[in-house]
């Protein structure tokens, strides 16, 4: 619903609510204390900093953030206390003082957990010399390189018994820390070293491929093997830590949405790595502004929580790193609203600065930091247990971005999920993400609406399921190739979900791709109603050549123009029979299908008509089924979660340009919000006033008075 329908709708808010009284947070599990969102702050720490070391400054400062845990420099390449393993290089900065349990004792006395970070993905010189066969090697069988150090891979001894046993044993026996946090897990790009040639040997009964070549299936085989390696590692250590101690908390830096791409090379992925951590963590560390990203945090924090199960950490990086920036800080305003959306979507946050507080070069973000984790202290109660309240799904394919997208995942599948979900965020239409495996597990049951951007690479079981899904009352909406492509990346002759999307594969037809083409209006139909004042679309992009069946409609078709010559010679588009929205009935269901890749060509022109077309084909396969109306701009993010009593409306503010320079204050936003309880107060979190509202037909409408970066409308039931 757009403001000028939101207005046009003639909605009055009237009435009055009571102040609420804000329940206490539930006390923790003592045992479990990251089931719920953490507040970690991690100041990266120099060795150089051991110099003249002032611990209760340290601690002060750390306190000062707001955060419930710091990240502790431990050991691996350095180490942080008077190690006794081997080859475990003790900083001479030390000076006869044990920093680890310094900090520890004081971190404790000062109501903080102690995180003992540890980096197990490179080392010195010397044990290289003394140990060449534990390290990572290149295809030409050179050794694999970090700087000055030698890069390790998780088939190495190295991160077993050789090594990283004894440092997490000692650690563990010596120092009473409350977790690990592993820095740079997974692979150095593809190792071809003797470990893992022997070990990829003694699996397949042949030699390691030495390139990935994406046309081979042996090279399949190698992906899906090294992701098993890396999940292997990290389960290992795992195992090692809970051997000495039951409750000890245990996490690693992995991918976020952001750089996809990233966790293929390390071999990170989630969903193989879900059961290998207390808690899963994803780093967001990309400031630049083209492609504009601004919604990957709330999007991975959506991803990683339903992968998991539990609350997730999003591991924020304060610097510029990524650009080349390490000593500048990302502007305040995008830092800040980077972490208000991983809040809203039910993550817990990790806030590093490279340095200690007081002596990095750049100090800007360190109020953001203590702002954004005092909130989700102060207001722990709001967070804690909540889920997501959303009808819709949209799926995230990690089968595809591999072996569908190969040499080009971004352009050919990751653009696709990313401009889908900005859409559908920027259409206040509250989304969960969800991975592919949730297809076949029965966890769509949870959902209204399955949102399948591209996703091409798809098992028979899979599609059955999306088949039963939309049979049993459920909308599904699809774009491109979506179940064109087998589970292992091998084209099929015809859409596995043919029936369910009303289309035909077509691959006589020459139409494969469009440049400064239109999306046509060819018949009337409820989706392309908003189109009042045109009958085209621009749009360039891939698609896919299908045909309708079964009584499926085509609202829109592919046009050109002829010639592009003078003004007085240019014809209206011809419009042609190749069909690019398909809308489909589905016996109890409704099905959507977008047989070109319209949500890529939104991710990267942002013009409005792609989403607004995005945006109206959940809303029709919907139906009556849209939870929330709202005037708000579509830079102003909507996210609902809920727990018994309560409904929470988070609203992130992101207008402007990216990376987002300031805060554009935005007032009177209207809600309209379909609520299944009767209505006893509603309120704002931050700013603390009641909120009049209206209740009528199951919906309850009010008006936010004034936005900055962040709020929470908390809307209490009558029976909490």
């Amino acid at each position: 619903m757009t403001r000028r329908d939101f207005i046009e709708a003639g909605i009055f808010l009237a009435g009055a609510a009571s102040p609420a009284v804000t329940p206490a947070a539930a006390a923790p599990d003592a045992s479990e204390w990251w089931l719920r969102p953490v507040r970690l702050f991690h100041p990266n720490m120099r060795e150089s900093e051991l110099r003249g070391f002032d611990t209760a400054r340290f601690v002060g400062s750390c306190a000062a953030t707001n955060a419930g845990g710091i990240v502790v420099s431990a050991g691996g390449i350095v180490a942080f206390y008077p190690s006794r393993v081997p080859y475990h290089n003790v900083s001479p900065l030390l000076n006869g003082h044990d920093f680890l349990k310094e900090a520890t004792a004081q971190l404790h006395a000062a109501g903080m957990k102690s995180i003992a970070r540890v980096d197990f993905s490179k080392a010195r010189a010397g044990l290289f010399h003394d140990h060449p066969d534990w390290f990572a090697r290149n295809p030409d069988g050179s050794p694999r390189t970090a700087g000055k150090y030698y890069s390790v891979c998780p088939n190495s001894p190295y991160l077993g018994e050789a090594f990283a046993f004894p440092v997490i044993r000692e650690i563990l026996k010596g120092y009473d820390v409350d977790g690990f946090h592993l820095n740079a897990g997974g692979f150095p790009g593809h190792c071809c070293c003797s470990k893992c040639q022997e070990k990829y040997e003694a699996r397949f009964g042949a030699k390691l491929p030495l390139r990935i070549d994406w046309k081979d299936p042996v090279s399949k085989q190698l992906v899906s093997w090294r992701y098993e390696c890396s999940a292997e590692c990290m389960a290992l250590l795992q195992k090692e830590m809970q051997a000495i101690r039951k409750d000890v908390f245990w996490t690693g830096e992995l991918a976020g949405l952001d750089n996809p791409t990233w966790a293929r090379d390390k071999a990170l992925d989630i969903v193989r790595l879900s059961g290998s951590f207390s808690s899963l963590m994803s780093t967001i560390d990309n400031a630049a502004p083209d492609p504009d990203l601004r919604w990957v945090s709330g999007m991975t924090a959506s991803y990683v929580r339903s992968v998991g199960g539990r609350p997730p950490i999003i591991n924020l990086k304060v610097s510029m790193r990524a650009a080349g920036w390490t000593h500048a800080s990302m502007p305040p305003a995008e830092y800040a609203q980077c972490a208000w959306q991983a809040m809203a979507h039910g993550a817990g946050l990790k806030m590093p600065t490279f340095g200690l507080p007081g002596n990095i070069e750049d100090e800007r973000n360190m109020a953001v930091i203590a702002e954004t984790l005092g909130v989700l202290k102060q207001h722990a109660w709001v967070y804690e247990d909540a889920r997501p309240a959303a009808p819709v799904a949209l799926v995230w394919s990690q089968p595809t971005l591999e072996l569908y997208g190969q040499d080009d995942a971004r352009a050919r599948y990751a653009d696709c999920v990313h401009g889908f979900y900005a859409a559908l965020t920027e259409s206040h239409i509250p989304t969960v993400m969800v991975s592919d495996e949730a297809i076949a597990s029965g966890k769509l049951a949870d959902f209204r609406a399955v949102v399948l951007p591209n996703l091409a690479c798809m098992s028979d079981a899979q599609a059955h399921s999306i088949a039963e899904f939309v049979r049993g009352g459920g909308a599904l909406i699809a774009s491109h190739e979506t179940s064109l492509y087998d589970p292992g990346g091998n084209k099929r002759t015809k859409l596995a979900l043919a029936e369910v999307l009303g289309a035909d594969y077509d691959p006589s037809s020459p139409m494969t791709a469009a440049r400064n083409g239109y999306l046509c209006r060819r018949q009337p139909h409820p989706m392309t109603a908003w189109m009042r004042d045109t009958s085209v679309l621009p749009f360039a992009g891939r698609i896919t050549p299908v045909r309708p069946v079964g009584g499926s409609a085509a609202p829109l078709v592919y046009g050109y123009t002829a010639s592009l010559v003078d003004p007085e010679e240019i014809e209206n588009p011809v419009r042609t029979d190749v069909p690019l929205l398909i809308a489909n009935i589905f016996s109890a269901g409704k099905a959507v299908y977008l047989p070109c890749d319209v949500d890529r060509f939104y991710f990267r022109s942002r013009l409005d008509d792609a989403r607004r077309l995005l945006g109206s084909a959940v809303a029709w396969a919907l139906g009556d089924g849209l939870p929330l109306g709202t005037s708000a701009p579509s830079e102003v993010g909507v996210a609902l979660s809920e727990k018994p009593g309560f409904t929470f409306v988070h609203l992130i503010n992101t207008i402007g340009g990216r990376p987002l320079g300031e805060v554009v204050t935005v007032r009177d936003l209207e809600f309209d919000l379909r609520l299944g309880s009767k209505t006893k107060t509603v309120r704002t979190l931050r700013g603390g006033a009641a909120l009049h509202f209206e209740a009528r037909d199951g919906h309850i409408s009010f008006t936010v008075p004034v936005l900055n970066a962040y709020e929470v409308v908390v809307i209490e039931s009558a029976s909490a």
